[in-house]
């Protein structure tokens, strides 16, 4: 972290008779093992300012409701010390809100509440009406509305360069409102010091700061403030420059026999600040005074769940035992959601973001992984969980770093157990195909998102198709393996159903139906539907057609509300899932373009190997899916409906076909009418097979029939139970 030097007094007793005497370098050496042994035994205090600080240059205002949620998310994760407010010249929504907090009833004993004040009211214009509105012309107005407001502990802000040219004058001005404090405020009220001007103040003229630090470390024990605060309010100090600092300072307020808290804060700026302010702590720092999450003060500042999650994670039991780092980590999204209007942070954001702690590379983000070969490894915990510790279920980020089993386990964790994943030849399995494929992809120009169930299950299903055209996969595999498919469709339409009343879909359906009737327009040409869907994405007419088909699952020349909303329902699924919050339908339909037409397109267009270039397998018999329908390939096609001698109604569909859904159902519950094997009821996935001369299939749901003693037609009649049992006992 860096190594420093402490200064202490050459006399107490001659620099509290001549302020201005100089300090000398006693040698003092802080060194790695000091600074681990700070980061393992130090009780963090944290001053939370959560309420304060996010408000800072917000981009959203704080309001009392705002406030309010804030104080309720701080609360549940356990923080006792909190500022409330800061009272200047310009009266802020902090005074309304704590006026509510006391008529509410919401001031607790067991909670400590502090604001912010000048230590000197400036002599600027701007603060004549402050001044004149206080009661007490000693004091400074924001101490003044302390007393007024009921809050007991204050934080005094000082410049300090502005008044260490008259040392015992500013020493005097401390003393006097140390013992106002004290008097007017609360006798056990805390009084902390923060010098804002820290950093300039250090590289000015360092021993006259700790000069300043040691008389406050003189002072008798009754008369001694709660602690020293300070700030980096640009974010620019390397953390050995931040621990020799602070290493000095607390190693002069120590030598005082100060047991005081030395709190830090540090402003983001530069991308150092999380750890500028670890290495505060590794310095000396008792804790922190910042916000749960990093929001506020321009661009940001080091937060506290940052902060503590590092200690834990570097053998710090008392973290531990003292926060709940699963409600810190729930504190930190809802303060960015007040201070930002964005429902969750950036994707990545360390520790509270969505992805944060996916796994990428196989294994857990362990705490102390390594720590039976650290210098510290005496003293730590056994190694531990971050995910659990932040209560967040691990999940797998698919991508080129992800290891083949780690495919598999997202799949069992998206569709559930109990899936045999098929074997290739080798050694390999499914996951290294699926992992190849994912090469090829990008190898392709096709950048997808593999990180929810549909595109996941997407390359499952076309790493599978491709295994079996090229004779990877045990025939005994297949069939059982298309089954498996058919229950993650099943499993991801399923899992969408619940977004019907969602906003946006509702918003959906008045668009496509703006009379509210359902009888007319109720499917769109393409002429209507890229107007009003899809023009603004695309101006090329060509693209808009080739998007259109992808929407038009069943191939009838027309989208329906059901194929639209659909493919809405499973983006919004999947990508709030992730985090992503729509705040239009436009937004909406972005990303429906964006990662679900264009790469199907793109899916479409690819060279696929042709029927000839397939490896020809032997064909197991077919068995009856769950359904009870029976499931057909390519292959079994030909063999088990027109050669097999039986009354065969075969159905060719598509999963994402909301009306191929619907017949599949009254397939399924014609084959539970019919008695014995009189007729077999069979369904091909035309997504992972082919389909070629006698069978024509332009669009989806399509119905062929062959009778046991007959020629093979294409049914057109009505789809229901009633008339497809009419169709098969008068046929049969």
């Amino acid at each position: 972290v860096g190594a420093g030097v402490a200064y202490v007094a050459i006399s107490r007793k001659a620099s509290q008779k001549d302020p201005q005497s100089q300090y000398k370098r006693l040698g003092l050496q802080l060194d790695i093992e000091q600074c681990l042994h700070n980061f393992r035994e130090v009780d963090a205090f944290v001053l939370d300012n959560s309420i304060r600080e996010t408000t800072v240059a917000s981009v959203y205002g704080h309001t009392i409701a705002g406030k309010y949620r804030i104080l309720k998310a701080v609360r549940k994760a356990g923080m006792k010390h909190m500022v409330v407010g800061a009272f200047g010249p310009t009266r802020r929504v902090d005074e309304n809100f704590i006026s509510s907090l006391r008529t509410r009833g919401e001031f607790r004993e067991d909670e400590n509440y502090y604001a912010f004040s000048e230590f000197e009211d400036s002599d600027a214009p701007w603060f004549e009406a402050a001044r004149e509105a206080k009661d007490d012309n000693s004091m400074p107005y924001g101490l003044t509305v302390c007393k007024k407001m009921g809050i007991k502990n204050c934080i005094l802000e000082v410049d300090v360069m502005t008044l260490w040219n008259d040392l015992p004058v500013f020493f005097s001005k401390v003393l006097a409102k140390l013992r106002w404090c004290r008097k007017e405020l609360d006798p056990a009220s805390n009084v902390l010091f923060n010098f804002r001007d820290f950093q300039a103040a250090w590289v000015k003229n360092p021993d006259l700061f700790l000069q300043i630090v040691a008389f406050f470390a003189d002072l008798p024990e009754s008369e001694r403030a709660f602690g020293l605060m300070f700030e980096d309010q640009n974010g620019t100090w390397l953390p050995s420059i931040m621990a020799e600092a602070v290493f000095q300072v607390r190693s002069t307020m120590l030598a005082g026999g100060w047991h005081g808290h030395l709190l830090c804060h540090v402003h983001k700026g530069y991308g150092i600040s999380d750890a500028s302010q670890l290495a505060s702590i590794g310095g000396g720092a008792t804790g922190v005074w910042c916000g749960i999450s990093s929001n506020g003060a321009m661009v940001g500042h080091a937060s506290s769940i940052v902060t503590l999650t590092n200690l834990a994670r570097l053998g710090n039991r008392n973290v531990r035992k003292r926060y709940n780092f699963i409600s810190l980590r729930e504190a930190a999204i809802e303060i960015h959601r007040v201070c930002t209007n964005e429902e969750c942070p950036p994707y990545l954001t360390e520790i509270y973001g969505a992805g944060a702690l996916d796994l990428v590379w196989g294994g857990d983000l362990m705490a102390n992984m390594f720590s039976k070969e650290q210098v510290w490894s005496k003293h730590t915990d056994e190694p531990f969980k971050l995910q659990e510790l932040l209560g967040v279920k691990p999940r797998i980020r698919i991508t080129t770093m992800a290891g083949p089993s780690q495919y598999l386990t997202q799949l069992n964790s998206f569709f559930g157990e109990g899936f045999e994943w098929p074997k290739l030849s080798g050694e390999r399995h499914i996951g290294h195909a699926m992992k190849d494929l994912l090469h090829a992809d990008l190898r392709n120009s096709l950048r997808l998102n593999y990180n929810h169930e549909l595109g996941l299950l997407d390359l499952y299903r076309r790493a599978f198709a491709l295994a079996v055209q090229t004779g990877n996969v045990d025939p005994q595999e297949q069939e059982r393996t298309r089954s498996y498919i058919s229950r993650m469709q099943e499993t991801a339409r399923l899992s969408s159903q619940d977004l019907k009343s969602h906003p946006l879909i509702q918003e959906l359906e008045h668009r496509f139906h703006p009379d509210g009737s359902h009888d007319c327009c109720d499917q769109l040409t393409f002429d209507h539907a890229y107007p009003m869907f899809l023009e603004q994405y695309t101006h090329d007419i060509s693209v808009g057609h080739e998007l259109f088909d992808v929407l038009d699952t069943d191939g009838s020349g027309k989208i329906s509300f059901s194929e639209l909303s659909t493919a809405c329902m499973w983006v919004l699924k999947e990508f709030e899932r992730n985090g992503k919050k729509f705040s239009s339908l436009e937004d909406l339909m972005r990303s429906v373009v964006l990662e679900w037409l264009v790469p199907e397109v793109m899916i479409r267009k690819m060279v696929q190997p042709t029927q000839t270039e397939r490896k020809s397998q032997p064909e197991p018999a077919i068995q009856p899916d769950t359904d009870g329908l029976y499931v057909l390939t390519e292959s079994s096609l030909h063999n088990k409906v027109l050669s097999s001698g039986k009354c065969t109604l075969v159905v060719f569909y598509d999963f994402r076909c909301e009306h191929c859904r619907e017949v599949l159902g009254v397939l399924s519950r014609v084959a539970a009418a019919l008695q014995g094997d009189s007729c077999v009821i069979a369904k091909l996935d035309v997504t992972v097979n082919c389909v070629d001369h006698p069978f024509e299939v332009s669009g989806v749901p399509t119905l062929y029939f062959k009778p046991a003693e007959g020629f093979l037609f294409q049914y057109r009649g009505l789809r229901n139970k009633e008339s497809l049992l009419g169709l098969i006992n008068g046929l049969s």
